[in-house]
């Protein structure tokens, strides 16, 4: 017996007998193995991802998240300020 595991894109059904293990969000796909097998993949890639990068996941998405808030506040400063304004508040919320 051959496991074989399928990418379904997003909004297509899945086929039958098969489940999903994770969700794959950098191309919206959805990863899909036979039902007794699917929960066994999970499994595996979590307990992957807590020894192997217990946190640097998490860090990297919260860096990018604080990245992305705080350009969004500066580029909302720099429509309404004088220049001397801007490097005081920009240098102000560099914590």
């Amino acid at each position: 017996m051959k496991v074989s595991g399928e990418r379904i894109a997003e909004g297509y059904m899945l086929p039958f007998w098969y489940g999903v293990a994770y969700y794959d969000y950098c191309s919206s796909y959805k990863i899909c193995y036979p039902i007794p097998f699917n929960l066994l993949v999970r499994w595996v890639r979590n307990i992957f991802w807590a020894i192997k990068k217990p946190s640097d996941k998490l860090d990297a998405v919260n860096k990018a998240y604080q990245t992305g808030r705080h350009e969004s506040r500066v580029h909302c400063i720099c429509d309404r300020w004088s220049e001397r304004e801007k490097a005081a508040i920009v240098k102000a919320l560099d914590l």
